[in-house]
C-alpha cells in the first residue's frame, strides 16, 4: 500500500524546518470538503492544535475549491475526494490542465481506498494523503513540514552517510543514492521507533515525489549494491547475503552504521 497515512513524530519534523523564519502571514489553507460537520472539527481542531497562525478558508465541493484556488492563492489545500459538482480528482485533473501562476500545496483526506485511486492523485501532484479518519496532531505535522521554509542543508557527498554510500558502491549519480542518504540520516538521527515510511517523507518532500517513486530509487540503488557485492556491503549486513535485501532491511542496518558512527566519536 503505497498511502502515505503516517503518525509522523511533530518533533521530528520541526527539527528539519527554521520555524523562526515563517512568514508573519501565517499559513494560509484552503479546506475543500463537502460535509460542514467535517469542516467544522478540522478547522477547530487545526486552529487549537498549531503553533502557527493558520488563516482557513473554506469550499463546500470542488468547483468552489477550484475557484477559490484561482482567487485566493492558498498555500495548502486539505481536499476531500468525493464532493457533489465536482469531485477531488476533478479538481486536481482541472489544475493540471490549467495550473494557477501559484500552485499550493495539496494534502487530500479521503475514505478511499483503492490503491490505483491514490497512485492517480499522487500523480497528479498531491504531496500528502491520509485516509480518513485522520489524527488532528499528525496531520498538524504534516501542514507545517510541507508550509514551513526548508533549511540550508550541507551537500550530502560531504556527510559520512554519503562516503558509506561510495564505499559500499551506491551509484554517485543516481537520484535514489540521494534519497537513500538521507532516508538513512533521517532514521539514525531521528525519534527511535521511526517507521520507514515516516522516514521517506524528507526525501518525499524534496523531490516532489510520491512515496512509491521514492522507494522504487532507492530499491534499485540497493539492488545495484548487492550486485556490486563491496567488503563494505557484506561488513554492513553481516555476511553477503544469499538474496538483495528489503528497502526497511538494508536503511535500518545504514542507520544503524551511522549511530554506531556517532557514539564513538
Amino acid at each position: 500500500m503505497t498511502t502515505l497515512q503516517t503518525r509522523l513524530p511533530p518533533q521530528a519534523l520541526r527539527n528539519q524546518m527554521e520555524v523562526d523564519d515563517v512568514a508573519d502571514g501565517g499559513i494560509h489553507i484552503l479546506l475543500v470538503e463537502n460535509d460542514a460537520g467535517t469542516r467544522k472539527l478540522l478547522r477547530d481542531g487545526l486552529e487549537s492544535l498549531s503553533s502557527l497562525p493558520l488563516y482557513i478558508d473554506e469550499a463546500a465541493d470542488g468547483r468552489e475549491g477550484l475557484e477559490a484556488i484561482r482567487t485566493r492563492n492558498p498555500d495548502l489545500v486539505l481536499l476531500d475526494l468525493v464532493m457533489p459538482r465536482m469531485s477531488g480528482l476533478g479538481l486536481l485533473l482541472a489544475l493540471r490542465e490549467d495550473p494557477p501562476e501559484r500552485v499550493p500545496q495539496i494534502v487530500v483526506l479521503s475514505r478511499v481506498s483503492s490503491e490505483t485511486v491514490i497512485e492517480r492523485v499522487l500523480d497528479l501532484g498531491v504531496d500528502f494523503f491520509f485516509q480518513k479518519p485522520v489524527e488532528l496532531g499528525e496531520l498538524t505535522a504534516v501542514i507545517q513540514a510541507l508550509c514551513l521554509p526548508r533549511p540550508v542543508r550541507e551537500p550530502l557527498r560531504r556527510s559520512r552517510v554519503w562516503r558509506l554510500l561510495e564505499e559500499l558502491g551506491a551509484p554517485e549519480h543516481r537520484v535514489g543514492s540521494r534519497w537513500m542518504a538521507l532516508t538513512a540520516q533521517t532514521l539514525a538521527y531521528g525519534p527511535e521507533g521511526m517507521l520507514l515510511k515516516e522516514a521517506y517523507f524528507p526525501a518525499i518532500q524534496q523531490s516532489r515525489s510520491s512515496y512509491s517513486a521514492v522507494d522504487k530509487n532507492i530499491r534499485d540503488v540497493i539492488q545495484v549494491i548487492h550486485h556490486t557485492a563491496a567488503p563494505a556491503y557484506q561488513k554492513l549486513m553481516g555476511g553477503m547475503p544469499s538474496r538483495c535485501p528489503s528497502s526497511g532491511v538494508f536503511l535500518g542496518r545504514l542507520a544503524q552504521e551511522l549511530r554506531d558512527g556517532r557514539q564513538e566519536k
